[in-house]
């Protein structure tokens, strides 16, 4: 039975305006709601199994998400309602007498998401690069053309020096944003309403796909 619909319905409003207030103050953020449930049931005791009441309190928690924009909260929501369901009902099976009597408190976890800026470069791994079937740019010397820094938009420049290689080009690639002839290759990518630097997050890679159905960005740590 679904039991944080109803609680949710009357609290998304306050759970939406609380979580717009933490991105307004740490920008993008990782958030996890928890539920404190309170449960009661009976317990065995002595040679006799007399059962005795019991109540226990127990805090079930969704999963941690990345909130880049706004819309994310809508679909956190909702995950989070489904995942503290799921959580309710194995409690309840796994203690065979335990009802739930109610829930409780609902509170939210929210903490500033720590991005990695411009020049984050990780090499590749030693087994992948000898396969000699991967490029991967160091975008790490990939450097913006107005601040002198490495760029915060490597994901764009990566994926130009990867569309410039396929053409032939080999050299120079930290001039990406500045040479001539590789200018064209920087909006091959439609990177559109994408966030950069670029978070490592699932959801913002299938978008980048479903904006290019021709391509496919797979990651690994």
């Amino acid at each position: 039975a679904p039991y944080m619909p109803q609680l949710i319905a009357n609290a998304r409003e306050q759970i939406t305006r609380v979580l717009k207030a933490e991105m307004c103050k740490k920008d993008q953020i990782k958030t996890a709601l928890i539920a404190q449930c309170i449960y009661s049931g009976h317990a065995s005791k002595g040679k006799d199994k007399l059962k005795s009441p019991l109540t226990i309190i127990a805090y079930h928690r969704s999963l941690m998400r990345i909130i880049l924009t706004e819309e994310d909260i809508n679909e956190h929501i909702n995950l989070s309602i489904s995942e503290i369901d799921n959580a309710i009902d194995s409690f309840m099976q796994e203690g065979s007498e335990m009802n739930l009597v109610r829930i409780e408190m609902l509170t939210i976890e929210a903490y500033t998401y720590q991005r990695a800026f411009g020049g984050s470069y990780i090499s590749t791994p030693k087994k992948l690069a000898n396969t000699k079937c991967t490029i991967n740019p160091d975008n790490s010397k990939i450097i913006n053309p107005v601040t002198g820094m490495p760029s915060n938009n490597c994901l764009q420049g990566a994926l130009a020096c990867y569309f410039a290689y396929k053409d032939g080009h080999t050299e120079h690639f930290e001039r990406i944003y500045t040479k001539k002839d590789y200018k064209q290759y920087l909006d091959i990518v439609n990177l559109d309403g994408i966030p950069m630097p670029t978070p490592i997050c699932s959801r913002i890679f299938n978008k980048i796909e479903e904006m290019n159905p021709d391509i496919s960005i797979n990651v690994w740590e």
